[in-house]
């Protein structure tokens, strides 16, 4: 489905709602008045506004879960070097490179697992 929001030459527009269709492979193509689509990502181009709502691109239900899996590995990688980083053995014999690494890691996954866990409220809503 894709819905248009037509920003000029409306004409032009409707004489092409075929080509537009099988150009996005979308089975349905209607004009809206408003860009009030919720839950909709939006392309916008000098004719046009066209909506596709989220639920025909994204399985909610296999994202959800895709994301959950995502959290609960890097969780584990966040884990793993967080308790590099507490061995204390490991801090004093270990080359001050790789220690610089583990705290990259954990910079990384924590920044990663608060990306994931927003994707993750919005896909819920």
């Amino acid at each position: 489905n894709l819905f248009v929001l037509p920003l000029k030459n409306k004409a032009f527009l409707k004489r092409n709602l075929p080509i537009l269709a099988k150009l996005c492979t979308a089975n349905n193509v209607q004009f809206v008045s408003s860009d009030n689509m919720q839950n909709s990502k939006v392309v916008v181009g000098t004719l046009a506004k066209v909506f596709v709502p989220m639920d025909d691109i994204v399985n909610r239900e296999e994202e959800q879960k895709r994301l959950e899996k995502e959290i609960e590995k890097c969780n584990a990688e966040l884990a793993r070097a967080n308790s590099k980083l507490n061995n204390a053995g490991f801090v004093a014999k270990a080359p001050a490179n790789l220690v610089e690494e583990e705290k990259q890691k954990v910079a990384k996954y924590e920044k990663l697992i608060q990306e994931l866990q927003h994707s993750l409220e919005r896909i819920k809503k």
